[in-house]
């Protein structure tokens, strides 16, 4: 019986199990000796959040979570990340519960933007997911999967 592997390798070696495939990319970053500095930035309910520790969790990476509603961002952290997904408007949910702080954001001049939406954390996007100076908004497993 043939085994078929979609990256198009030896057609007669059987595909790896997702345990297998975990482990060896566990074992791949112990190898190269990185260490990644993950930060999770979201709320408990948010099901992306959730799907984002999942995600780093199955892949033995330790990740440090904070809860925007408990703790949220320091202005530093907040600077880091705008700069990272380059710019604010990129950060925002426009899905976002409260609509009139939204809107405000989006009319005011640019210095006074990051103010509102550092007083205002409910309006950012979740997960924000930093590695260092990289980071991601929402669930983003694609751009993760190349931090080292």
């Amino acid at each position: 019986m043939q085994h078929f592997s979609p990256q198009g390798s030896n057609p007669q070696k059987p595909l790896a199990s997702r345990a297998q495939r975990v482990y060896s990319f566990a074992i791949s970053i112990q190898r190269k000796g990185l260490h990644m500095n993950i930060q999770i930035f979201g709320t408990k309910k948010c099901f992306d959040t959730k799907k984002a520790e999942r995600y780093f969790k199955e892949r033995r990476v330790k990740y440090q979570m904070i809860d925007l509603k408990e703790k949220g961002m320091s202005r530093g952290e907040l600077q880091s990340v705008v700069q990272a997904v380059k710019g604010l408007d990129n950060l925002l949910d426009p899905n976002a519960k409260d609509t009139q702080t939204l809107a405000l954001v989006r009319c005011l001049v640019e210095a006074q933007r990051l103010d509102k939406v550092f007083e205002n954390q409910q309006l950012i996007k979740t997960p924000v997911v930093r590695n260092g100076k990289q980071a991601t908004v929402g669930y983003q497993p694609d751009v993760w999967k190349t931090w080292e």
